[in-house]
């Protein structure tokens, strides 16, 4: 049996566990992968160059599971599906956006989560007869969508300090998403609050410990994954190809940074950004030693440059070409195996279960202290206590049901 399934990513870095989540489902349920599956690729907010771009990786890493081309959908698509110059009623928009996806319906819906954009709440209302199935955030996180945008916009910080809401203290995502929410809500007549009923992960993450109570569990086995990433390499050849040719001449042990896009989305500001990875590197590697400096996949500013030039003097630094910086680490399987991993997020725990190789991660409360300004602490301290749950319980969990699950009461 081949079933139809619509598919939303935010780029690269969800792919891994979409096509994990899509196959093992297929096994689970029908004894059978096979999968007629339309990809959509929505990053809200990322500029347009950006998003194309995402939009060809992601095309490279779903065609190693013969799934058709991709569709990318731009801030000006989203905007014609939404508004096209009018309010429109919600029925209307909905039609809009099976028009734009080219089916009246799918088996089912998968997504990543519904935290920010509006392309996972419109699938599933668009399609209320399909399934409706979460593979999670990276490997599978799963968010309270309020609490995530209280802690990500600072809005908690304003409440303890019993202050009115400024817009200073909140997130311009944020701002745009509420603004919307009560148009909807006013004029257009609003969505269903749907929600996937099943949870197909690799590493269940439930943000606050109840996100997944409604939810049917599915956990995909280890070798599901690495066959997945085994098939996106051989379809990216060349990637596999300039991580040998990085390792000609490194020393033994070699190190890889992984830098975050703290200070382009407005957390702090470029200089610290820099200094904190400065003091990250000199806090834990002797000098000397070859560092492989990686930005992150949507890095704008040149924080990798600014790194470099920080850390050139005392180590053998080196900058990882933005030919492929849109690559998800976890594609990265010579560096992540042959390097010392330093990573601050979600990739000390995804490299360390994929590789069995632990991961520098040296966050904590005495480091988002000293660079994070206080109003995001509720974020960051949440981000790393999932972090170390994860981390902690890694090495004896049996891979069945949740891996960490938070707490919020």
């Amino acid at each position: 049996m081949t079933r139809r399934c619509l598919v939303s990513v935010y780029g690269p870095g969800n792919v891994i566990a979409a096509l994990s989540a899509v196959k093992w489902y297929g096994l689970q349920r029908y004894a059978d992968e096979r999968a007629d599956v339309v990809t959509i690729v929505h990053h809200p907010g990322l500029p347009d160059d950006m998003a194309k771009e995402a939009g060809i990786v992601v095309e490279r890493m779903i065609s190693s599971q013969g799934w058709s081309k991709p569709t990318i959908l731009l801030a000006e698509d989203i905007e014609e599906i939404t508004h096209a110059g009018r309010l429109a009623s919600y029925r209307e928009i909905l039609q809009r956006f099976r028009h734009r996806i080219g089916a009246d319906n799918f088996d089912e819906v998968f997504y990543a989560h519904d935290v920010v954009g509006p392309v996972a709440e419109l699938a599933m209302n668009a399609y209320p007869k399909a399934e409706h199935i979460t593979f999670g955030d990276a490997l599978g996180s799963v968010y309270d969508k309020q609490y995530h945008l209280d802690l990500a916009s600072g809005t908690s910080f304003v409440t303890r300090q019993d202050c009115r809401l400024s817009r200073k203290y909140i997130h311009p995502i944020y701002i745009i998403y509420m603004i919307k929410e009560q148009l909807r809500l006013i004029v257009l007549g609003g969505p269903k609050k749907v929600q996937a009923t099943k949870a197909v992960l690799i590493l269940p993450m439930d943000q606050t410990g109840n996100c997944l109570d409604d939810k049917e569990l599915l956990v995909i086995p280890k070798k599901i994954v690495l066959d997945i990433i085994s098939g996106c390499n051989s379809a990216i050849l060349e990637l596999s190809q300039y991580s040998e040719t990085l390792m000609e001449d490194a020393t033994d042990p070699s190190f890889l940074l992984l830098l975050e896009n703290i200070s382009d989305g407005g957390f702090i500001s470029f200089e610290r950004e820099v200094a904190m990875y400065e003091d990250i590197i000199r806090s834990n590697i002797p000098p000397g030693r070859t560092i492989f400096i990686k930005a992150h996949p949507f890095s704008v500013a040149n924080i990798d440059e600014a790194v470099y030039r920080r850390l050139n003097s005392d180590y053998n630094a080196r900058i990882v070409s933005s030919e492929f910086r849109r690559y998800p680490i976890e594609l990265w399987k010579v560096l992540a195996s042959k390097c010392q991993v330093i990573s601050i997020s979600y990739p000390s725990i995804s490299l360390t279960f994929l590789y069995d190789r632990p991961v520098i991660y040296p966050m904590g409360a005495s480091m988002i202290q000293t660079f994070i300004p206080e109003r995001y602490w509720d974020s960051y301290m949440n981000a790393d206590m999932l972090y170390k749950g994860q981390l902690a319980n890694l090495s004896n969990w049996d891979g069945q049901g949740v891996l960490w699950r938070g707490s919020i009461s």
